[in-house]
This record gives structure tokens, sequence and C-alpha cells, in this order.
């Protein structure tokens, strides 16, 4: 029996002093561990801790499965959002910040298909010029919104650091603004149906970015709903002027 207990600590894969810190889903309390593993002769047992906080378990998410996980985060689970930016090693999430703006270009090259009314432009998708200038659209307009939301965690980790997670990262940050860049996905869907974009869809999209954006804030600053709701509000809002100013200034090529 004492060979046993002797086996399971030293099996437990627990250090003193842990790599990393984990954030409790519920709470936003720090743990240095998610789960203790056990080793038995036939098999390997795993045991999800609780929180030393609320009395929760730590990280639910870890075993549940990908599909899960995505419709938590649709229906706005906060808890969802801190075990994907906090706590999950994704790391390539570099990835979706180049993937979505795709969507999005493309989607708003095709929405200009349906708005053209002149019989005598050339094919809209032989205009390969003029997608170049719609992507470089949708670059400045992602630009502005992840510089102002990097900007104001800045200023808010330097303004209020007694209410700064101490795990707090500006990666975790820009990881969330890339992820929430989902909503072009729906545009993309929309695209089946008709090439005209209506102001419900507008509705829609926005709304989605808006509230997505604004649980991933909350997971990874800390910060309360309404300052939250507020910068997120105001990043979408640069985010349109830029797209305004940029279609001012740079025409629709025409051939």
């Amino acid at each position: 029996m004492g060979k046993v207990k002797e086996r399971r600590r030293s099996s437990s894969g627990l250090s003193s002093k842990p790599d990393k810190m984990y954030t409790c889903v519920h709470c936003g309390h720090l743990s240095p561990h998610i789960y203790k593993t056990y080793a038995l002769s036939s098999e390997n047992l795993m045991k999800l801790l609780e929180c030393r906080k609320c009395g929760k378990l730590v990280d639910k998410y870890i075993e549940y499965d990908v599909i899960i996980v995505a419709v938590n985060l649709l229906l706005l689970h906060q808890p969802a959002y801190r075990h994907v930016l906090l706590n999950d090693p994704f790391s390539s999430f570099w990835k979706l910040g180049i993937i979505f703006p795709f969507c999005e270009a493309y989607c708003h090259w095709c929405f200009q298909k349906g708005m053209e009314t002149s019989p005598n432009r050339v094919d809209f998708y032989e205009l390969e010029n003029d997608f170049y200038r719609v992507l470089l659209r949708t670059a400045i307009g992602a630009g502005v919104f992840h510089l102002f939301i990097l900007i104001t965690s800045f200023i808010r980790s330097c303004l209020f650091r007694n209410m700064v997670r101490q795990n707090f990262s500006y990666m975790s940050v820009l990881k969330g603004t890339c992820m929430c860049g989902f909503y072009s996905v729906f545009e993309l869907v929309s695209l089946v149906w008709s090439f005209k974009r209506m102001d419900s869809q507008y509705v829609f999209i926005y709304g989605i970015q808006w509230f997505t954006n604004v649980q991933s804030y909350i997971a990874t600053t800390t910060a309360s709903s309404p300052t939250s709701y507020l910068i997120v509000g105001i990043a979408i809002g640069l985010k349109l002027i830029a797209l305004q100013l940029f279609d001012d200034h740079v025409p629709v090529l025409d051939f």
C-alpha cells in the first residue's frame, strides 16, 4: 500500500515551481495546475482540480470536444473564452488573423458585384487588381481595430496595475481579436443566397464582432463589462471610419 502511494505521488506530474499559471474559467483566480494524474499499474487516472477561491473546477473545458467549445464561444460564455485565450496552448492564432481578413475582403469584393449595374463593365471576376485594393482596405481596417485594442490594454495595464491579472499578456489580447474575426465566415455563407448586402446583415455581422470581442477583452484584461463595451465599440467605430476614408480616397478600379 505504501508503494502505491509512493508511486502515485511521483506520477502526479505536479512540480513545486510550475512553468505556467493557469486561470480559473469561472472566477479568474490563478492556479498552478488544472488537473492531477495518478499512475496505477494498468492505467493513468486524471482528476480535475478545484479552484481554491470559488470551489469550482479550474478548467472543465480540457475534457470537452472542440465543437462544444466552439458552440460555447458562439453563445458568449465567458468561461469558454478564458479557456481558449488563457489556458489553451494554441499558438497559431496568427493564421486566423490572416484567414479571416481574407474572407472579409472576398465578401466585400463580391458585394461590390451586387451593386454593379453597368452592362459595359468588364466581368467582375477578371478584376484581380481590384481584389488587391479590397484586401488592402480590409487589412487597414483590421490594423486600426487591433491597434486600438492593444493601445487601450497597454494604458489600462499602466494606470490600473493592481487590477490587471498577474499572467496578463498582450499576445492573449491579440489572440482574442484574431479569433473573434470568425464573424466573416457568416458573411461568406450569406453569399450562397445573394451578392447584395442588406442593412440587417450589417447589424448582424458587426453585432457579432462587438459582443465576441467584448467577451475576449473581459477575459484577457479583467476590465468591467461597461468599459469593455465602450472600448470595443470605439474600436469598431474607428475601423468603420478608416474603411470609409479608404473608399473616399482610393476609388474602385475601373477598366
